[in-house]
């Protein structure tokens, strides 16, 4: 079964377009192992808090809080982290190769531009959405 850490972005796009790439990701469980952190589950947190999208989305603070318990319910979170200073031009980005690091994860899933031009991290592939769910299906 593949070690898998998803991006914020998959996290976001998953509660915002019901039945898209993310969604479907999140729903197929079953078929792979889910990494996250608490860092990256506060950066969707946070994203999903803009005042952009809470107006654009009408999110209520109900469903970014049941979104955030069903992550923590269907992956293993990792607590500690190593340092990594990988990506310069978005350093928050390095939470994501940390975690997949920590998790000797198969796969970074991604829709980040900097993460995507990696390509690979230690061995760990960064595909798409699209990729990914290729794979699982």
């Amino acid at each position: 079964m593949f070690k898998v850490v998803l991006d914020t972005n998959i996290y976001v796009s998953a509660l915002l377009k019901r039945g898209g790439k993310p969604d479907q990701i999140l729903r197929l469980i079953e078929k792979y192992q889910l990494f996250c952190s608490e860092e990256i589950l506060e950066e969707t947190h946070r994203v999903l808090h803009y005042p952009r999208i809470k107006r654009k989305y009408k999110l209520k603070e109900r469903e970014i809080e049941e979104h955030l318990l069903y992550i923590r319910s269907i992956a293993t979170i990792i607590s500690s982290l190593p340092k990594v200073n990988v990506i310069k031009e978005d350093p928050k980005d390095n939470v994501i190769l940390a975690c997949a690091q920590a998790a000797r994860a198969d796969f970074i899933v991604s829709g980040d531009k900097h993460l995507r031009k990696l390509g690979s991290y230690q061995s760990i592939r960064i595909i798409s959405p699209a990729e990914f769910l290729k794979m699982l299906k």
